[in-house]
């Protein structure tokens, strides 16, 4: 019988990510969005997309007047406008209120998006990885619904990795009141962004981004394991 191995601290670390320089003013002018207006983000990809993700979404958009969700992703765009569009009639909320990007040339112009908006809306039952990674590394709050698998569980040890304890949800109920939380409380949204900055510096070096650290913590349980 196989036996499960447990690391330390976490199974997944990166050293950063390459991001082209752009200004936040700038980029928002350039999408007809407003400095003050709150910002939603979702990158999760078609196959990541259903029914009960795109009702939470847009529920924190009527709960948060004036808000704006931006969604960006591989997928069929017909059938992801489509569902939005249905899902906005459901609950009287304007489609216009989302804006659908395009896919960019490079990954570094792809992740200028994260300095756009102001939280990140993350999938379930399948969590953002890469993705989840970039928003954290740009220090992008994340909201994240969190599960019993490990698909569903990264998103929270992401957050756990670098020391911020909000925006973890259990429900879709709990996803959208965190929606609603970080848009009504600014210091918390300044306060995450703070910790993230903080999980960056040589001498406060998050687990999620010491990937050397990460390395020598496999290397340990290998031997460990043949000893």
């Amino acid at each position: 019988r196989e036996k499960l191995i447990r690391l330390p601290e976490t199974a997944v670390a990166v050293s950063g990510f390459e991001t082209r320089y752009a200004h936040r003013i700038s980029l928002r002018n350039s999408l007809g969005i407003d400095v003050n207006q709150m910002v939603y983000l979702c990158v999760a990809p078609g196959r990541k997309t259903n029914p009960e993700m795109l009702r939470a979404q847009i529920e924190i958009l009527r709960r948060v007047p004036g808000s704006i969700l931006l969604r960006k992703g591989q997928g069929d765009v017909d059938v992801i406008h489509r569902s939005y569009s249905q899902e906005c009639e459901k609950l009287e909320v304007d489609f216009k209120r989302i804006k659908f990007l395009g896919q960019t040339k490079t990954e570094e112009e792809h992740r200028a998006v994260y300095l756009v908006a102001d939280v990140l809306l993350d999938s379930y039952p399948y969590n953002g990885g890469t993705h989840n990674l970039e928003a954290l590394w740009a220090n992008l709050p994340i909201i994240t619904r969190a599960g019993n698998q490990y698909l569903s569980r990264m998103g929270y040890s992401f957050l756990k990795n670098v020391n911020v304890d909000v925006g973890v949800a259990w429900s879709w109920e709990e996803y959208t009141e965190w929606g609603v939380r970080f848009a009504r409380d600014l210091d918390l949204r300044n306060r995450v962004k703070q910790q993230l900055e903080i999980s960056k510096q040589p001498e406060t070096l998050a687990p999620l981004w010491n990937p050397r650290k990460l390395a020598k913590e496999i290397l340990e349980q290998g031997r460990h394991l043949l000893s």
